[in-house]
């Protein structure tokens, strides 16, 4: 009972360090289909998990499928920290900027003149 506010935060930890790790990552216009392929395989990993530890409990008793776990969710977390070694988004520094706040770009929309060149033929004027 003492570890259950760790489980919680940990677990909003991870869900909102994975959804913003697939948004970064996913193709442009598909963040929020990627998000929620997240959220569901997140959810099938759930119920998969808990039947697979009922199995597990019957077989080695439930000490053993401490055991177990611990095994696996180690043997997960060297996959995933070799899945994303070199796939962090570069900081600032990377970029060549000074830490701290930056701009951020304001999209300014183009000029008649500048439309009119890159129309499509049917849309010239």
């Amino acid at each position: 009972m003492v570890i259950a506010p760790l489980e919680g935060a940990a677990f909003g930890l991870f869900f909102v360090g994975g959804v913003g790790f697939v948004a970064a990552r996913a193709p442009a216009g598909l963040a929020g289909t990627a998000q929620g392929v997240f959220s569901a395989t997140t959810g099938l990993a759930t119920i998969l998990g808990t039947a697979a530890a009922g199995v597990v409990a019957t077989a080695v008793t439930i000490p053993g499928m401490f055991a177990v776990a611990a095994a696996v969710g180690l043997v997960a977390a060297l996959a995933v920290a070799d899945a994303v070694r070199g796939a962090i988004l570069p900081g600032p520094a990377a970029a060549g900027l000074a830490p701290g706040p930056h701009p951020i770009p304001v999209p300014v929309a183009p000029s008649t003149a500048d439309a009119a060149t890159h129309a499509p033929p049917h849309l010239s004027p």
